[in-house]
């Protein structure tokens, strides 16, 4: 963390020992997340390739196509899913993917 960052929330001292754990407690809690879901205890749905959009992008297309990747992603595992949760897979209206997919072309 800079100096500038500590300096100015020097004042808060609680909120800055807060700020500066968060990488270990996302790390601590990625561990976990993998460990549950190597047990069978926690069913993941996660990108299969590195997210390169960030948090404040506004370019349409990308994020369009982060919205594929995520949607293709969640097809793929959509029968695992549904065997872990022990219920059916349900169908999909082709209709219903064709129109979203030419909504979200014209975007």
């Amino acid at each position: 963390m800079s100096r500038a960052y500590r300096r100015y929330f020097e004042p808060l001292p609680k909120l800055l020992e807060a700020l500066e754990e968060i990488p270990d407690r996302y790390n601590r809690m990625q561990e976990e997340i993998d460990a549950l879901e190597a047990e069978g205890k926690l069913f993941v749905i996660r990108p299969d390739q590195p997210v390169t959009v960030s948090r404040f992008e506004r370019d349409k297309m990308k994020l369009q196509e982060l919205y594929g990747d995520g949607r293709r992603v969640a097809e793929e595992r959509m029968e695992a899913m549904c065997s872990y949760l022990n219920v059916p897979v349900p169908e999909v209206d082709l209709e219903v993917v064709q129109k979203e997919n030419a909504l979200l072309a014209e975007e």
